[in-house]
């Protein structure tokens, strides 16, 4: 019931927004960046028989933040599917991995039904990991349908969406419920979560 929800929201949202972001989707591609990959359009260079692995980092920060852990997944027969939300990470992470074949770059679709689908029947993604606070629920719903484990990594929230997430802990647990393993970025966190009624076998 709650995807719904959030599905009508959302197209709502589009609505208003859309002739902008077509604005600055004519702008980005004559720039030759991946515009329709906000669309859930890919253009893939993976290998057959290959596992693969969707990895989401939307600030510069977040990517920073797994690039030990990407320098050791490169060493393994993986092909990496690298999202992030802004062109300044876009283009340092283009740069960064230019010269790697097993690492494609471009921007996380628009969370809503349509694109999202398009993303995961075209990515078809072994293991999704998120980093920070990137909880999509239309991504999750997504990973859901498809029986595809979805693990966050670094996980933190404000104090202020901690105090939201006590307030309505159900649109917390419908998220979190999504997740098959995390891991959080602070003994804080960890208590929090735990705090809120998450499963403790699956929270590290």
């Amino acid at each position: 019931m709650l995807i719904w929800l959030y599905r009508v929201l959302v197209a709502g949202y589009l609505v208003v927004v859309t002739p902008f972001w077509a604005v600055q989707g004519l702008r980005n591609w004559s720039k030759q960046m991946p515009v329709f990959t906000r669309l859930g359009v890919f253009s893939l260079s993976k290998k057959k028989d290959c596992p693969v692995l969707w990895l989401h980092a939307a600030s510069v920060g977040e990517a920073q933040s797994v690039s030990s852990l990407l320098s050791r997944l490169l060493k393994n027969n993986i092909h990496i599917v690298f999202t992030v939300q802004n062109i300044h990470t876009y283009n340092l992470l283009s740069k960064q991995y230019a010269k790697v074949s097993n690492v494609d770059i471009g921007f996380f679709p628009i969370d809503f039904w349509v694109f999202s689908s398009i993303a995961w029947q075209t990515i078809r993604p072994n293991l999704a990991i998120l980093v920070d606070s990137e909880l999509w629920p239309e991504h999750l719903y997504q990973a859901k349908k498809r029986k595809a484990p979805v693990w966050l990594i670094n996980q933190r929230h404000s104090q202020r969406t901690y105090q939201r997430f006590e307030r309505y802990p159900q649109i917390f647990l419908g998220l979190y419920a999504g997740l098959s393993k995390i891991w959080c970025g602070s003994k804080k966190d960890y208590n929090q979560v735990m705090k809120l009624g998450i499963d403790e076998s699956k929270c590290y």
